[in-house]
């Protein structure tokens, strides 16, 4: 019979890939979550899990069956929460990703003084890894620099924002106004790797312009960038309201009407209706702003 307990193993086993962690995760031991486990694939003449050493593989029922418990789980905790509080939305912790930190603090700050009760648990990182935790149920939600949106997510438009050029400022091109896209072909570039939004968005359009760039340096960190733009090995890119200044480093706009990324706030389109998840949508559409003057599109 599949009990909550079991869903718990079903989800707990499929987060940590291994036996030993789930059952560190619930409080339990590991032999329980074991015959848990077992007792289902037994009951229902059905293989769910793949020793591969010390990690487990999930067989593809597996997965299906460990997404389903996510949604399950969150539901259940929405439940309880306001069965046990009264609030309007569950006093567990919040996980939330962020791709631009900088743009969505004031929504966070607005979100926590609405619902006090709400720990925000929040994991910095790249679009795309960020969007591949929500669609595995690693993370409720998550706010992402795109063009547009993976189909199979929910989502809705917080912000656009204007990418801009960043430069040394005793480099020949700080003395410019604004850059064309065709003034970076061929210019070294210092671009964070490919799972950052900003980077795909900014591929697309000079793709569509037929403009080919060279990358001299690959880094997973704004700062270490910045820092290389600085040293004159090549230029950055950003969004305008994420550069908050820095000696050495000048922000120029990049000319064209299109060279602009959104910041949508997304989630599984079964978690929409979670208290929590719902209410943190409906406050980014009431506080959705065009943070750059120069974009001609509107957000929410």
């Amino acid at each position: 019979m599949l009990s909550i307990t079991k869903i718990r193993a079903i989800d707990a086993v499929g987060r940590m890939r291994s036996f030993s962690k789930a059952a560190k995760l619930l409080g339990v031991s590991q032999s329980a979550v074991s015959q848990q486990l077992r007792d289902l694939e037994k009951t229902y003449h059905v293989k769910l899990f793949l020793r591969r050493g010390n990690r487990i593989e999930l067989t593809p029922l597996a997965e299906e069956i460990w997404k389903k418990s996510c949604v399950v789980l969150a539901y259940l905790n929405d439940l309880e929460g306001s069965l046990t509080s009264g609030s309007d939305v569950q006093t567990a912790n919040f996980p939330i990703g962020l791709s631009c930190h900088y743009l969505v603090m004031e929504l966070i700050a607005a979100f926590l003084k609405r619902f006090p009760e709400v720990t925000v648990d929040s994991h910095i990182g790249d679009s795309v890894d960020l969007i591949d935790q929500v669609l595995s149920g690693q993370i409720d939600v998550a706010v992402i620099t795109a063009h547009e949106v993976d189909s199979r997510l929910h989502s809705k438009l917080y912000t656009r924002q204007r990418i801009v050029a960043l430069v040394d400022s005793q480099g020949p091109l700080a003395l410019k106004q604004s850059l064309s896209v065709n003034q970076l072909a061929g210019t070294p570039m210092v671009a964070r790797h490919k799972g950052s939004g900003t980077r795909s968005v900014f591929e697309q359009k000079l793709a569509k312009e037929g403009v080919e760039y060279r990358i001299a340096l690959e880094t997973d960190s704004f700062e270490a960038m910045l820092d290389a733009v600085m040293a004159g090995i090549g230029f950055g890119i950003a969004l305008e309201n994420e550069f908050r200044g820095r000696d050495g480093v000048t922000a120029l706009t990049i000319e064209g009407e299109d060279m602009v990324a959104g910041q949508y706030v997304v989630c599984l389109p079964e978690y929409r209706d979670l208290k929590s998840i719902s209410a943190f949508f409906a406050l980014a559409a009431s506080l959705g702003v065009e943070l750059t003057p120069h974009s001609t599109e509107e957000s929410l």
